[in-house]
């Protein structure tokens, strides 16, 4: 589309002016290009289109264009001495409505900077002006040394009802330097190429647009490595100004340092915000200037923002009186790095308040089973938008308020006995309250349950079946649609005797005195945690293995028992003051003959005879200078 011919053609008169493009509603999307270009200097440039927003989306608005040549030309751009500049700003109001505009500018001569009130300009609706900014220059409003402005329009209306376009041009148009308008503002920018050789420089800049200080940090980064500068602290309007080409010419160290080394010529950099990673107000403007032909080419960079990811864990399964935190996490959509940022959360919300309530930072407390949601809103930098701005997001989660599972979680099996200490039976509950059903998923034949409902049930051993291992039986209690966390238990039994040790003493009246102990332990080979009762029975009658001797005469001694977690049996010859007295006389030392016999067997969790579960048999032997335990079998079942 050639403007000129449809100036022409449409007998309009003008030297510049704006061009509106409005597609119908089903109209879909398209791109603009808009290049303007001088047939007598050979000039052209492309210049950027405004996208407008919705009318009724009424804010306060600012466009900022970073890197606009000021009327004394900086060294660095190589123009020819002399040379005197007409910095310009164009603007057009592409609303029905009059707008008022704010314009400041944020000057800068070498390390010296400031921000200059260029006051405001009425503009009627659809109505087109320009701005010398030579003038406030003249005016001594910016300094006449100053050499580059970032020039700032604050105006309240719709996105794109205006449209601004900055140019810096010597009278004769052979030299144009562009520094487009932008309302992009971002904690974090990631810039495009910059170059550095004999015939060109690079200029870059980031400002603070924002109201209060920012913390900056600026990378630069090449195919041999990085240059980090120092961190500065920027006030409202102030600006950092890099010239690549000094950086590397003179050398310069960076906070670590390094130096950029001469034979690199090109990379890119990189702008963050670091006291805000999450909205920030930074700008960045880049410049590559071509000593050549004199002009300057204005680069571009991406603003960095955040995807909002959601809530995590998602869902949020917590049991019924507990507390678990909803986080926020989101995506960094310039590096992929993925950040908690749940402190940035507001407005928390629940579905059912009766199921679940939420506090103000996000903590999810579950009152009663059943399912619902929590959500939050969080405002973020919104990436994939040409600007990144600050918009609202909503986020949410399913919520899943759990029955929890209380009580012990081990019960032991005494074959009907019930010592004290030990859990014979247990009372698990569920905050799930009288609805609730119970189920065991695993280890069901190991478990007998009192009922399979209510809000309470006993559980006690089968006795046919024990864990295998610990936590080999779970239960789970489920109410309202919400079953709890798998409920973990074992079963134990006293099971056998171990690590058998034999104690030999001397006694003037028995002869000798032998104490055997062992170890109880349960079925999974676990000592017993506290003291059980046992008992020793005597499973058969005495067999007298010496012919000559009279030991079975006396009769078996008393079945006795004990409390304790060492089973120590006791034994000793027969009373050397029995009538008539024992054939042989029972030593300590010496005669080892064998004398009698009988079947034994021991039991744990009562001290009656017979009663419990039996560990171990074995055969009672006495020979005539000590006992022994022989043929012993443990486990014995």
């Amino acid at each position: 589309m050639d403007v000129r011919e449809l100036l022409r053609s449409s007998k309009v008169e003008g030297s510049f002016g704006g061009l509106r493009l409005t597609l119908d509603a089903d109209g879909g999307l398209i791109q603009v290009a808009h290049i303007v270009y001088d047939e007598a200097t050979g000039y052209s440039a492309i210049v950027k289109p405004f996208d407008r927003g919705a009318p009724t989306d009424i804010a306060e608005q600012q466009y900022v264009a970073a890197m606009v040549a000021l009327a004394s030309p900086d060294p660095a751009l190589a123009l020819p001495d002399k040379t005197e500049l007409v910095p310009e700003v164009l603007l057009r109001n592409a609303s029905a409505s009059a707008l008022g505009i704010t314009l400041t500018a944020s000057w800068r001569d070498g390390d010296q900077w400031g921000i200059a009130d260029l006051g405001q300009v009425q503009l009627g609706a659809n109505e087109t002006r320009s701005v010398n900014l030579s003038k406030y220059q003249q005016d001594g409003v910016i300094p006449r040394s100053a050499r580059w402005a970032a020039v700032r329009l604050n105006y309240r209306g719709a996105r794109g009802d205006l449209v601004a376009v900055s140019a810096t041009h010597d009278p004769a148009f052979r030299y144009v330097l562009q520094s487009p308008f932008t309302d992009a503002l971002s904690f974090s920018w990631r810039g495009s190429m910059w170059s550095v050789d004999s015939t060109h420089n690079s200029l870059i800049t980031t400002g603070n647009a924002g109201d209060k200080p920012a913390r900056v940090k600026a990378t630069l980064r090449h195919a041999l490595g990085s240059y980090e500068l120092p961190e500065q602290t920027l006030q409202p309007g102030e600006s950092i100004w890099l010239n690549l080409r000094e950086l590397i010419q003179n050398q310069i160290p960076d906070r670590e340092g390094n130096v950029i080394p001469l034979n690199v010529t090109s990379g890119v950099y990189e702008f963050d915000q670091v006291d805000d990673d999450m909205i920030g107000f930074l700008y960045e403007g880049k410049l590559i200037l071509d000593s050549t032909y004199g002009r300057a080419t204005y680069g571009c960079a991406n603003c960095c923002g955040y995807d909002a990811l959601g809530l995590s864990p998602n869902p949020l399964g917590i049991d019924v009186g507990f507390t678990s935190q909803d986080r926020i996490y989101v995506e960094n959509a310039c590096t992929g790095a993925i950040t908690e940022r749940t402190t940035y959360g507001y407005n928390w919300l629940t579905g059912s308040s009766s199921i679940a309530g939420i506090s103000s930072s996000g903590l999810v407390s579950a009152i009663s089973p059943g399912q619902t949601w929590s959500s939050a809103f969080i405002s973020l930098r919104t990436p994939g938008v040409p600007f990144c701005p600050q918009q609202v997001q909503e986020v949410d989660n399913t919520v899943n308020s759990k029955p929890r599972i209380s009580g012990p979680n081990t019960v032991w099996w005494f074959n009907s006995a019930t010592p004290s200490g030990y859990a014979t039976a247990i009372t698990l509950t569920s905050s799930g309250g009288s609805a609730t059903s119970w189920q065991v998923t695993a280890g069901a034949t190991k478990v007998t349950l009192s009922s399979t409902a209510g809000s309470q049930i006993t559980v006690s051993s089968s006795g046919t079946a024990f864990s295998s291992s610990p936590g080999d039986i779970i239960i789970t209690a489920s109410a309202n649609g919400q079953t709890s966390l798998p409920f973990a238990m074992t079963t134990r039994k006293p099971y056998r005797l171990t690590s058998p040790q034999t104690v030999h003493e001397c006694d003037s009246n028995f002869g000798y005195a032998d104490h055997i102990s062992y170890v109880i332990q349960d079925q999974l080979t676990t000592n017993v945690p506290s003291a059980l009762p046992w008992n020793e029975k005597f499973t058969s009658a005495c067999v007298q293995d010496n012919a000559q001797g009279n030991w079975c005469s006396y009769g078996l001694p008393d079945e006795v028992g004990d409390v304790g977690t060492i089973l120590v049996d006791n034994i000793t010859g027969p009373g050397i003051n029995n009538s008539p007295p024992p054939n042989p006389t029972p030593v300590c030392v010496g005669d080892s003959t064998k004398q009698q016999h009988w079947g034994q067997e021991f039991r744990v969790g009562s001290l009656t005879p017979g009663l419990g579960v039996r560990v171990q048999t074995n055969t009672f032997v006495r020979f005539t200078n000590h006992a022994e335990h022989q043929a012993i079998v443990s486990p014995a079942p």
